[in-house]
């Protein structure tokens, strides 16, 4: 897990943001006032049916957004039924490029 004051409260999701599209994820993003990056994963049960494996998907996220670099966001990933085809390298090899799409929607600001 993540510390928790790297992660999103329930209550500050959004819905219409800016975001990027993967093979296995979307990635939502805005920009906060706080600093560091917060993080939110969602996996639902129609990605995985077994709880465990829901969770194993989550830990496999968090285990890559350690190294995500600190843009001042907060970042939601919603997981897509494909990324159970996936293992940890395919995952962090996907996370890792969208970083560049990140940067160029969300302007020179940072």
């Amino acid at each position: 897990m993540i510390p928790k004051k790297l992660r999103l409260p329930k209550d500050q999701f959004f819905k219409k943001n800016n975001g990027v599209t993967t093979t296995i994820c979307v990635i939502k993003f805005k920009a906060n006032s706080l600093g560091p990056n917060r993080f939110a994963v969602v996996v639902s049960s129609k990605v995985e049916a077994k709880s465990t494996l829901r969770h194993l998907i989550k830990r496999r996220f968090f285990a890559v957004l350690k190294s995500w670099p600190n843009l001042g966001l907060d970042l939601i990933i919603i997981a897509l039924p494909e990324v159970k085809n996936f293992s940890f390298a395919d995952i962090k090899i996907k996370i890792l490029e969208s970083i560049p799409k990140i940067k160029i929607k969300n302007g020179p600001s940072f």
